[in-house]
């Protein structure tokens, strides 16, 4: 998927500013200018958590990098539930896993008033 993404970012600093004219051209080079300085942290997966700027270099590739970082992360989940099916450990790690996934987000969402399905 980097490579994809490499070329999205390229044709977003490269050629989509040449394409770029009236009145709303200005989004535009907004667009190019947060990609020239930010298109790291997109092609390392973690302009989710890295703050460059008030605007991330297209801002819709949050989503790769939260699924790239699920996919690293959940070998942690699954090998213990397969490694120790037997005696109920994995079921035990799956259960703590599950409730600090939970808890977490209530949590954050009463300490600062959020209403439900807050969108930052």
């Amino acid at each position: 998927m980097t490579i994809p993404l490499a070329l999205v970012i390229l044709f977003a600093v490269g050629i989509f500013p040449l394409l770029a004219s009236g009145p709303h051209s200005y989004s535009i080079e907004n667009l190019t200018d947060n990609c020239r300085d930010n298109w790291w942290s997109a092609l390392l997966y973690v302009n989710n958590y890295v703050e460059t700027s008030e605007e991330h270099c297209l801002r819709v590739t949050w989503y790769l990098a939260c699924d790239t970082q699920m996919f690293i992360l959940a070998p942690l989940l699954l090998y213990p539930m397969y490694r120790w099916s037997r005696n109920h450990l994995g079921l035990a790690v799956w259960g703590a896993f599950m409730l600090l996934f939970t808890g977490v987000p209530i949590g954050l969402s009463a300490k600062y008033k959020l209403p439900p399905g807050f969108m930052v």
